[in-house]
């Protein structure tokens, strides 16, 4: 707090761990003082006190976004009101902190991320797994796969198990941002830098999740310079902001992703070779939804069921040739493109209706097989073909067993139901359930 003249009269005990109150209580604001970097620094903050606004300015090795709010009294005089200054409250905000509330508004999940990776497929099995293992270790991560497999998604779980799950987590799409703006996104800029700067300049990505998690989407499209200047901001956590002349450094984890095949860039000069290896520290692929197939009948009643309480809609029903259909259909966009036309023919259903038919889906029917060739490939051959492609047998026991308990659950959807049904206990239907991912 400052009064009328400017002097600071009281600091909170934040304040008090970011300077001492020796130093400040009872001096101006306006005097250039030994934390902060020059008399400019102070008659900028001079200023705002009178009509508010915010500036950033440094204070120690940090920066920091001042608010200025001004405190009046408002004294009545004949018709007119007028108002006197008493002084105003300075709240200094660090980078880190703005950035933790960004990540906050622009990351809501209703579940932890890790729990939103859905699927039983043994290949999908091992990706969670490396997810787990690769979480609490404070190394750059390597995410590949095609799109819409949840790359990000892999991220955010990467995050959320880690050590740094309170702090920010930020993420900026590579390929969305034109090359002369990436730079400035990344590390940020000086006031007046180029064409167009803010007079104030402003913090990148890098000082927005300090302390957290930074996620490098389709990082194969950053243009050589700015590979570059990745490199060197990975070596040591320094960086120069743009027309900045003093290194600043942060502590930032960098999770990194693309679909592009990186070695194969490297190979053809596109992508800086020794970038590639500070990058691929700890790698995970993440599989094709064809490479597991025998996941989609959980994913699409997920979706279906989502679809239905985001429209606000009774739940709809996957009839089995549907399913089938699903099971079998291309779907070069992955995950996300199935979650997408399960969403769209939820949307499209009319009120009268309650299920999913195959022409909600003409997308997907070219590439698919005909309806009468669904009609004469019983659920018994797709688990056939799934079965063939397993990896080993326990994983081929896996899928017959899915099978087998979904066959079944419909017509008996409790775990004593279904213990009775196959002759086990219902500890061990219980147990199956959860493993399948099947609730009662």
């Amino acid at each position: 707090m400052v009064d009328a003249d400017s002097c600071v009269i009281m600091i909170n005990e934040a304040g008090n761990n970011l300077v001492s109150q020796g130093d400040f209580i009872d001096h101006s604001i306006g005097k250039p003082e030994p934390h902060l970097s020059d008399s400019a620094t102070g008659r900028q903050l001079q200023k705002l006190i009178s009509h508010g606004g915010s500036v950033e300015i440094p204070v120690g090795r940090k920066s920091y976004y001042v608010v200025v709010i001004p405190i009046a009294h408002d004294q009545s005089s004949g018709e007119r009101g007028t108002k006197e200054r008493l002084g105003a409250m300075l709240l200094f905000r660090s980078l880190a902190q703005i950035g933790h509330d960004l990540s906050r508004v622009s990351n809501q999940p209703t579940e932890d991320a890790f729990s939103q990776i859905l699927g039983t497929a043994p290949v999908l099995v091992r990706a969670r797994d490396l997810i787990a293992r690769f979480a609490p270790i404070n190394a750059t991560i390597l995410i590949q796969g095609e799109t819409g497999t949840g790359k990000e998604l892999a991220a955010r779980a990467c995050h959320d198990l880690s050590p740094r799950k309170n702090k920010s987590f930020l993420a900026l799409n590579c390929a969305a941002i034109p090359e002369n703006l990436a730079e400035s996104e990344l590390f940020g800029h000086e006031p007046g830098a180029f064409s167009g700067a803010g007079a104030n300049g402003k913090p990148g990505l890098v000082e927005l999740a300090d302390g957290g998690t930074l996620f490098l989407d389709e990082i194969g499209e950053l243009s050589p310079y700015i590979q570059a200047k990745l490199l060197r901001f990975l070596e040591d956590g320094s960086f120069l902001r743009v027309g900045g002349k003093a290194a600043r450094r942060v502590d930032v984890r960098l999770i990194a992703a693309t679909h592009r095949n990186l070695e194969k860039r490297v190979a053809e000069g596109r992508f800086r070779q020794d970038l590639y290896y500070r990058l691929n520290v700890l790698s995970l692929e993440l599989p094709a939804l064809r490479d597991r197939r025998e996941d989609i009948p959980m994913l699409a009643e997920t979706f279906t069921q989502r679809a239905s309480r985001q429209i606000g809609r009774t739940p709809v029903d996957v009839p089995r040739t549907v399913m089938r259909h699903l099971q079998i259909a291309d779907w070069p966009g992955n995950v996300r493109q199935l979650q997408n036309a399960i969403f769209r023919a939820v949307s499209m259903l009319k009120d009268s209706e309650n299920h999913l038919s195959i022409s909600a889906f003409p997308d997907n029917r070219a590439s698919a097989k005909s309806d009468e060739s669904l009609s004469e490939a019983p659920a018994e051959k797709v688990l056939e073909s799934q079965i063939l492609k397993a990896p080993d047998f326990k994983s081929a026991q896996a899928l017959f067993e899915r099978f087998l308990l979904r066959a079944h659950f419909k017509d008996h959807p409790s775990s004593r139901k279904l213990a009775k049904r196959l002759d086990i206990s219902h500890t061990v239907a219980a147990r199956k359930l959860k493993r399948a991912a099947l609730k009662p």
